[in-house]
């Protein structure tokens, strides 16, 4: 298998603010690297390195990395048995160091809220279902983490994400055919998740934040390709959508 993949491998570094974010491999190393670039020069910075933290493990996974709008921590998870269930950690980037706020038992990803101060992620049931979202503030326990949303229905999925302005905190929920979203604003994270559109059996739809609106690939109508719509940010319900 080494002779036939590039073991020094590397992402194409993603600018964001003051610094550009990306990963690779060293040669003989099994796991990432994760680095950033300030954009007006300098040295790179690693800022977690996979090889380092599997060592002494007889199993190790880094799942999701996601650094802060402030680019002072980094939100980052692993499994170290093979479970699949996915422990989250909060890594101070100027110390290179984890702090106290630990989550385990997670799907393996977590979204920073607005100003950094706390954290969106989703937990596993019994079936290793995404079926409960959770936000952990910081310096809290886990014990103490708030439910934000159940997902019932056995047959669905769920994920928290962000959207690329950093505005709105993204649940989505799906199954191979239907999808549904809700949605709670970054700077206020205890807010109730707004249904975008209710789940209708066979009908998708995905949003992307684009200012002042949101733009929605969909194939309601019948769109067997999919069309494009806009809705407003302030009610981006289905009887806003424009085509």
């Amino acid at each position: 298998m080494k002779g036939r993949i590039k073991e020094d491998d590397s992402s194409v570094p993603m600018r964001d603010g003051p610094f550009a974010y990306g990963n690779s491999y060293r040669l003989g190393g099994e796991h990432p690297r994760f680095f950033r670039t300030p954009r007006e020069g300098g040295a790179e910075e690693i800022l977690l390195d996979g090889d380092v933290e599997a060592e002494g493990r007889a199993y190790f996974r880094i799942g999701g990395i996601d650094h802060s709008s402030n680019h002072k921590l980094l939100l980052w998870s692993y499994d170290d048995k093979g479970s699949e269930y996915y422990t989250l950690k909060v890594r101070d980037i100027a110390s290179a160091s984890d702090g106290a706020d630990v989550v385990s038992d997670t799907g393996g990803s977590g979204q920073w809220n607005a100003d950094n101060t706390g954290f969106f992620y989703t937990r596993l049931d019994d079936n290793h279902r995404p079926s409960q979202i959770f936000y952990h503030q910081l310096g809290d326990t886990a014990g103490e983490d708030r439910l934000v949303y159940e997902e019932l229905d056995a047959g669905f999925f769920m994920d928290v994400g962000g959207t690329r302005l950093n505005d709105w905190i993204m649940i989505s929920i799906n199954d191979h055919e239907t999808s549904e979203y809700r949605l709670i604003p970054a700077n206020q994270p205890d807010a109730e998740p707004v249904l975008v559109k209710a789940r209708e059996t066979g009908v998708q739809y995905d949003l992307e934040e684009g200012g002042d609106v949101f733009f929605i690939l969909t194939n309601s109508g019948g769109a067997k390709d999919f069309r494009i719509m806009t809705a407003p940010v302030s009610d981006p319900r289905e009887e806003n959508w424009s085509e």
